[in-house]
């Protein structure tokens, strides 16, 4: 499995749980150092190798994985072209794909709760339509959709999570697991 964008490699080390090798790759090698420290046991860090790369050119070879994810890195690219060429590319027929899609207003919502503090590349939205046309060109057929999330996680966050004692955890809980939202995983298969 590659995990594209893993960040802080949360769900790389969950993944290991469940395949025979993870690669976990990332732009940032602050995010790769910090990944690779979170991991606490020589089994986990066997199970999972980091890499630094960009997903628009990925250093692996034709049909490595059988697996890619990437969450929360579609909308770090104004094209999606390349990275979805890139990520059809390193997969075996019938291998899956699976990212996640904001939904149309996530322009809107994430002008209230960017912070000057955090560095972060620029947000662009792709609609589904996008998405599906970037992954016929590509072979990649798509297979499944499920909406997650009743409003942005990010906005329930910048909005509740800084005030505790207006919503206890459990309730944010709810709100974020709701199979009726704002967000979506697509799941995609290699033709």
């Amino acid at each position: 499995m590659l995990d594209v964008g893993t960040g802080t490699g949360r769900f790389s080390f969950m993944a290991a749980r469940l395949a025979t090798m993870v690669m976990a790759l990332d732009v940032s090698r602050r995010m790769i150092l910090t990944a690779y420290a979170r991991s606490t046991s020589d089994r986990v860090r066997g199970d999972v190798s980091v890499v630094i790369g960009n997903g628009a050119s990925l250093p692996f070879a034709d049909a490595t994985f059988d697996v890619v994810i990437a969450v929360k890195v579609l909308s770090h690219f104004e094209d999606i072209d390349p990275f979805i060429a890139e990520t059809s590319r390193v997969l075996r027929r019938g291998g899956r794909i699976v990212i996640d899609v904001p939904h149309q207003l996530a322009s809107v919502y994430q002008r209230f709760i960017r912070r000057g503090s955090i560095h972060s590349y620029r947000d662009y939205f792709h609609s589904m339509v996008e998405v599906r046309t970037a992954f016929r060109k590509h072979s990649v057929n798509l297979s499944r959709r499920v909406t997650y999330s009743a409003v942005p996680p990010s906005l329930v966050h910048a909005a509740l999570c800084a005030h505790p004692r207006l919503a206890p955890s459990s309730i944010l809980q709810t709100i974020i697991g709701s199979r009726r939202g704002l967000l979506s995983f697509v799941e995609g298969v290699r033709l």
